[in-house]
């Protein structure tokens, strides 16, 4: 029954393959259900999938960074509607 709902999902978990090189471990993720997206310092013509061409640390930590931000973004809104002085401006 678990198995029959995880594959009526239409969205894929997102992989994001560091130092992809030409795509051998992307591709057996792909076949695993995931959405890959390739990172390599060199240039990948051939790569099968999305490919960024970037230091793949450096990209890693940036989108780390981008979610860490996003997150705490998301907090403090939720932080200002819970606050007395989100209730004060929402009574307005």
């Amino acid at each position: 029954m678990l198995q029959e709902r995880l594959e009526d999902v239409s969205v894929k978990p997102k992989l994001l393959d560091l130092f992809c090189g030409a795509g051998g471990a992307g591709m057996g993720y792909h076949l695993a259900g995931f959405d890959v997206t390739g990172v390599d310092i060199e240039p990948m013509r051939d790569y099968p999938f999305k490919f960024y061409q970037a230091d793949a640390l450096e990209y890693a930590v940036a989108m780390v960074t981008s979610l860490i931000l996003f997150m705490l973004l998301r907090l403090a809104k939720y932080i200002q509607q819970c606050s007395i002085f989100g209730a004060i401006k929402m009574s307005i």
